[in-house]
């Protein structure tokens, strides 16, 4: 009975089967038919009883629901006991110890040598000759069956005990909690993140100015680019400008006279300033990057505070957790803010190793065709594919043809 359900367990079959059900249930999850993310009430009143088992079943929240959860802890179940007996098979033909595919009896050593030579084993010395051919190849089917376990295994590690969450904070302020999205709730990080600064740079391009008059009104306008002198109307004075920020719409700017240079000037910092210029249109200056200057330290302060860059392209690793900058913008007095996404995924070694393992293997059983024999008084045994089998029969029969 137990080999039964072991063989079953075990077969390909029942991979396939799982592969299935957790297709269609999948498919169920994406396809929006059950209703995500309501309360227990909710569901009871639009629904009755069948509310009552999805709340039941957790299938308000699929992908974490007993159902789909269960099936993916059986399909590792199946790759593990799969795993393990191509490991066994894997590990016997590496030393030789496995079931022979090809069997040749009375052959004499030397002649056994030629035709395992001509098919590419190498050749022991010893009497009881054992011989191998890309021995390494009998440990691909294992890998690629073990890659897959580790891979499942890490997956639900980080679906259990990590998390994803988001946090919006003004700069200047810090951050002691999250959104977990697996609850929906706020939750206390396990640091304490500050936002000293927000940098944003952007792609030039050109833009129109005007100079104010004494009264206050625009003079005519002109157009400006940045790192270029643009001559001003009406006067003897010339315009650099340094940069724009569109976020804001205030630029930074010189005003030159002949080869004196004046400034640098900006909106609220113009004191002084022998003509005063203003942005009136744009064109470019699309965002090129932002970056969000932050200082961390543990909640309890009893460490060293670290400070660092977050971009939208490089996320900053602080122990296990690992933070994206996924918003900014201003809020509607114009403070900037940023968003930070806080992720922690414990299972993320374990995906890694098993992907990298997965790649190792299907590299080995596409290089590798391994093989062994094994010479004991005028039998050979042979364990390889069909195609070296083949050549080693018709390098026996080869042999064996008369003068």
């Amino acid at each position: 009975m137990l080999k039964k359900i072991y063989k079953m367990a075990s077969s390909v079959k029942f991979t396939v089967w799982l592969l299935v059900f957790l297709a269609i249930l999948g498919a169920l999850g994406t396809s929006g038919l059950i209703p995500q993310g309501g309360t227990a009430m909710q569901y009871s009143q639009r629904l009755g009883m069948v509310g009552d088992l999805i709340v039941a079943l957790g299938l308000d929240n699929f992908y974490r629901s007993i159902p789909f959860r269960g099936l993916f802890f059986l399909l590792l179940v199946n790759l593990i006991l799969c795993g393990f007996s191509r490991l066994i098979a894997g590990c016997r033909n590496f030393f030789a110890l496995g079931g022979a595919a090809f069997t040749a009896v009375e052959i004499g050593r030397e002649e056994a040598k030629n035709v395992l030579e001509k098919a590419g084993f190498s050749i022991g010395a010893d009497e009881k000759a054992v011989a191998f051919r890309r021995r390494l190849g009998f440990l691909g089917f294992p890998i690629v069956h073990i890659a897959p376990v580790l891979i499942i295994l890490g997956a639900l590690i980080g679906s259990e005990a990590g998390y994803i969450g988001t946090k919006i904070v003004p700069v200047g302020e810090m951050a002691v909690t999250f959104l977990d999205w697996s609850v929906e709730e706020e939750r206390a990080l396990p640091f304490v993140l500050k936002v000293k600064d927000r940098v944003t740079t952007f792609y030039q391009g050109k833009m129109r100015i005007a100079a104010l008059k004494s009264d206050g009104t625009m003079g005519d306008e002109f157009t400006a680019e940045v790192g270029s002198l643009a001559p001003i109307p009406g006067s003897d004075y010339s315009l650099l400008l340094d940069e724009y920020n569109p976020e804001i719409n205030d630029m930074r700017y010189f005003i030159k006279e002949g080869e004196l240079k004046n400034g640098p000037y900006s909106r609220g910092k113009e004191d002084g300033a022998p003509v005063i210029v203003r942005p009136v249109a744009y064109k470019g200056f699309e965002v090129r990057q932002v970056v969000a200057l932050v200082d961390l330290y543990p909640s309890d302060g009893k460490g060293d505070v670290t400070s660092a860059e977050i971009s939208v392209n490089s996320p900053l690793d602080y122990g296990p957790y690992r933070i994206f900058l996924t918003a900014w913008g201003e809020d509607d007095e114009g403070a900037p803010y940023v968003g930070f996404q806080v992720t922690r995924d414990p299972g993320e070694g374990l995906v890694w190793v098993g992907s990298i393992l997965l790649l190792f293997g299907t590299y080995i059983l596409i290089f590798f065709k391994g093989g062994w024999a094994r010479w004991d008084g005028g039998t050979l045994r042979v364990k390889a594919s069909r195609e070296v089998i083949n050549s080693l029969r018709a390098s026996i029969d080869e042999e064996e043809k008369p003068l």
